[in-house]
């Protein structure tokens, strides 16, 4: 089975980045126990000072809508159910990208 994440992090190596903030997702693929970088994703934030968040907030998860999970810094209450609405498991963390892909290797394993 082959299992897509989206990592939010501004500097490729930790998880640092609210949902909403994220300028880029960090794609990789978990296959086999073990997972794999395959590209970055540029987006507009969705969470901005004024206007429709809940737009904003969908044209962010259509552009990561083939990866089955985010891992973020967090999530507002809004994304999660926005996310899980796409199928699209979020993950709140404060690991290093490594660390919180390889819990996420546990999880899938049990």
């Amino acid at each position: 089975m082959v299992f897509k994440v989206a990592v939010a992090s501004d500097d490729g190596e930790n998880v640092n980045v609210h949902f909403g903030k994220a300028e880029e997702f960090l794609v990789y693929e978990i296959k086999d126990g073990e997972y794999e970088f395959i590209e970055k994703r540029k987006v507009d934030p969705s969470c901005v000072d004024d206007g429709d968040h809940s737009s904003l907030r969908q044209i962010v998860i259509n552009s990561i809508k083939d990866v089955q999970a985010v891992i973020v810094s967090n999530v507002g209450p809004g994304a999660i159910d926005d996310l899980i609405a796409e199928d699209i498991r979020p993950f709140a963390t404060s690991f290093a990208i490594d660390n919180a892909l390889e819990e996420l290797v546990k999880v899938l394993k049990e």
